[in-house]
């Protein structure tokens, strides 16, 4: 079951390839309310690129549409599939460059909306470096709207907080693909179980973004999921547990610190 994309009035699936400016966006993010429970505010910049802010229920939703697009790995069976777009606000990057692609592949969605939320909350410039397979990257510098009120409106209403130490936490896969000294490994991966919501859909897909505090004892505590897709299906749920019962191995002189996993399910 791919993601689902809520349509955002005004977003059209213009593409550029390179800016020699930074592009401007529309002077405040718009309000939508799509549907019951659901919130979105939403920018459209001049290049056709658009960045909204969303949450159904209490999942928040980072998704950025007008991409080049990007199709999946050789061989890959699963209709959701991530792709690389290291993320800038202000120059300072993010810390996690994942990227999830639904059926429109000029489409993604952030694994970490939070950390990118609070970001977009007092930035004043994004930028955003797409990373295909092969090739060169394409930058594109996109100036965000000064007027923060539409953001304000979903911090509120999603129950996001707008501090979080886990801003920094570095996918635990991210970090050997970056070339980075690792900052934990598993001393075995979490095995979870597959979603008895899921099953019942024949939802046969699925994967969850979780971040955990790690002591340097490999011991994790104050785990939560931050994402997930679908939503809805109780991948979240199943992945916490399963990260909650692992253990990292033990890292000397580490300070504690935040980690992230993308867990992975496909129907048997």
């Amino acid at each position: 079951m791919p993601l689902k994309l809520i349509w955002i009035s005004g977003v059209a699936a213009t593409l550029a390839l390179a800016l020699q400016a930074p592009a401007q966006a529309q002077q405040a993010w718009e309000i939508e309310r799509p549907g019951r429970s659901q919130v979105s505010a939403s920018t459209v910049f001049d290049t056709g690129h658009a960045i909204a802010l969303r949450c159904s229920g209490r999942q928040a939703e980072i998704v950025v549409t007008g991409l080049p697009p990007a199709g999946p790995p050789p061989g890959w069976v699963s209709p959701i599939y991530s792709r690389t777009i290291e993320v800038f606000v202000d120059g300072r990057r993010l810390a996690s460059s994942m990227w999830l692609v639904p059926e429109d592949a000029t489409v993604a969605f952030y694994g970490a909306p939070g950390a990118f939320a609070r970001a977009l909350r007092t930035g004043q410039e994004l930028t955003l470096r797409v990373v295909p397979p092969e090739g060169p990257a394409t930058r594109l510098v996109l100036d965000l709207p000064e007027d923060r009120e539409g953001l304000e409106t979903i911090f509120t209403e999603c129950g996001i907080a707008t501090t979080d130490p886990r801003d920094e936490a570095l996918d635990l896969a991210e970090s050997a693909r970056r070339g980075l000294p690792p900052a934990y490994e598993w001393k075995g991966r979490p095995q979870a179980m597959y979603p008895s919501a899921a099953q019942v859909a024949d939802v046969k897909f699925g994967l969850a973004v979780v971040s955990c505090m790690a002591a340097p004892s490999g011991r994790l505590s104050d785990c939560r999921a931050d994402y997930s897709a679908p939503a809805g299906y109780g991948f979240d749920d199943a992945a916490v547990y399963a990260v909650r019962r692992a253990r990292l191995k033990p890292l000397k002189g580490s300070e504690p610190r935040p980690i992230s996993f993308t867990m992975r399910f496909l129907l048997q």
